[in-house]
């Protein structure tokens, strides 16, 4: 089961998209989970980038992946961890979803494709130079 703090109801997510794999209440699991994994900060969260959707979009395009997300979403336990097959398969559609948005790509990372740079110096982290 979820943290009751996790169950909070997204109908807008429902409300505004046309769902294609998921059921009405797996959507909603589904945009609790990704709130879980991205959270609304002071940046949107992966429901307000319409992680959901990219998910339920992704699945309908693909059988083999739509019946391992959904035998997995189906049997999770509720607890997010990398050993676990769907929460690694979950996280890495979340994160795919989400940086791919726009409110991923400029509001959280602050890209905007229409910069001209005179240089790139590639990763600045220390330990990659």
């Amino acid at each position: 089961m979820l943290p009751a703090a996790a169950q909070h109801e997204h109908p807008e997510v429902v409300a505004a998209y046309t769902l294609k794999v998921f059921s009405p209440d797996e959507m909603k699991r589904v945009a609790t989970l990704v709130d879980l994994i991205i959270p609304r900060t002071d940046t949107p969260g992966a429901s307000d980038a319409h992680v959901p959707e990219f998910i339920d979009r992704k699945l309908s395009l693909n059988e083999e992946l739509k019946d391992r997300f959904l035998a997995g979403l189906r049997g999770f336990d509720g607890v997010l961890s990398d050993s676990n097959p769907f929460s690694k398969l979950l996280k890495e559609m979340t994160i795919d979803g989400y940086y791919t948005s726009k409110e991923g790509l400029t509001q959280e990372l602050g890209w905007h494709g229409n910069t001209f740079l005179t240089e790139f110096k590639g990763c600045t982290h220390a330990d990659h130079e």
